[in-house]
């Protein structure tokens, strides 16, 4: 905040000009000002004060008498101003286009807005920046901003969740409500086995085409959690799994790595 004070004039018959001293302790949110007036004398004062990272302008005038402490002074000492937020959120939404994520959300206004950091999870807990979108610095009027996280359904969570951090150009920060994505776990849209049910004599495919480049580990397991077989598989691709040392019965298939934690059920005829 910004002190500014106009000189202070002293009523005839003796015009004297005084300049005051201020300050502002923004912990507290006082405004102090302090003036001498020769005695016997009284003073109009008008003083204007800013905050600069708010665009406010306020004045304010009164009557100060020497030899007197602690009165009111007969005058307009005051003025109430509203503070804006920094940017005030009207609207966020979060929803499933196919196998994308689209997201959309608009301020009524915007103070010192340097940016939108947009942040995934896949728990509700653990989010992470998947881009930034600049803000439009201070405005009065809506702005609309939208989002694609394209291809989002390709890791296989049921539920994928969103926030945006908002960041002002001071660097402080706040967050938006958390949005939520839902999304079918098809072969379309994740990775997949097939044929599933499968049989002897038929080769079981662990297709990965859905995901990103990388290692995974992929685990067979049975209904009590036991492994009856590990596997490090590459992202993108198709492998063959062999199936021919599992008994008859009903299976999970878990896929870890690159931020995937996904198991699909497999059953063995």
């Amino acid at each position: 905040m910004t002190l500014v004070t106009n000189p202070l004039f002293l009523p005839k018959p003796n015009p004297v000009q005084v300049t005051p001293s201020g300050s502002y302790n923004p912990s507290t949110g006082l405004l102090t000002r302090t003036v001498s007036i020769p005695s016997g004398q009284s003073a109009f004062i008008k003083a204007t004060f800013t905050m600069p990272n708010y665009a406010i302008t306020a004045n304010c005038q009164a009557v100060y008498i020497s030899g007197y402490l602690g009165t009111e002074n007969p005058g307009n000492n005051g003025s109430n101003t509203s503070i804006p937020l920094p940017v005030e959120l009207v609207h966020f939404e979060a929803v499933a286009a196919s196998s994308d994520a689209l997201l959309s959300w608009t301020t009524a206004s915007e103070r010192n807005n340097d940016r939108f950091e947009i942040e995934r999870a896949f728990d509700g807990h653990a989010f992470e920046r998947l881009a930034t979108t600049p803000g439009q610095g201070s405005s009065t009027r809506p702005s609309n901003y939208r989002f694609t996280d394209a291809g989002a359904a390709r890791y296989g969570f049921p539920l994928v969740y969103y926030r945006l951090r908002q960041v002002d150009t001071d660097g402080t920060a706040s967050f938006s409500p958390v949005r939520t994505v839902a999304f079918a776990n098809s072969p379309e849209t994740g990775p997949s086995l097939y044929p599933n049910p499968a049989a002897d004599g038929q080769p079981l495919t662990v297709d990965l085409r859905a995901l990103p480049p990388g290692s995974y580990q992929v685990q067979v397991l049975d209904l009590l959690g036991r492994p009856r077989g590990r596997y490090t598989l590459a992202g993108a691709e198709q492998h063959p799994l062999p199936i021919s040392d599992l008994a008859p019965g009903r299976y999970l298939v878990r896929i870890l790595g690159q931020q995937v934690n996904l198991a699909l059920p497999l059953t063995r005829n």
